[in-house]
């Protein structure tokens, strides 16, 4: 399940992404990217208050007009990929919707076109 996250405290919600590992309900170690830091004003190390609160709204990513057309052009590669699971179709998704350029949208759905339909997809 993917969840958006809103945060208080020294970053903003808006400000970019974090990523958590769970260590346990007491302890979560919390990395947070350059521009997040720069705008914060954190070094790497530092402490920071942070609070999150999980926002259970469903979080739908779109999917890339190129990824869909791709798929629906290959019965295989659409199966091949309705069978991955959940987290990593939405991290695939999320991927693709980060890129800004769309003949790198078109190369990066190639390669997983490739993927889907190559031999360890196969099971060769």
């Amino acid at each position: 399940m993917l969840f958006n996250l809103i945060s208080e405290g020294d970053i903003e919600p808006e400000s970019g992404k974090i990523t958590m590992l769970g260590g346990g309900y007491e302890e979560i170690q919390v990395y947070i990217n350059g521009e997040v830091r720069r705008r914060a004003k954190v070094g790497v190390g530092d402490n920071i208050h942070l609070v999150l609160t999980i926002d259970e709204e469903p979080c739908e990513l779109p999917m890339p007009a190129a990824l869909a057309e791709a798929l629906n052009g290959d019965p295989g590669a659409k199966r091949a990929y309705d069978e991955l699971p959940a987290s990593r179709k939405n991290n695939i998704l999320a991927y693709l919707n980060s890129l800004k350029r769309p003949e790198t949208v078109r190369k990066n759905v190639d390669r997983l076109m490739a993927r889907l339909i190559g031999p360890r997809a196969r099971g060769d």
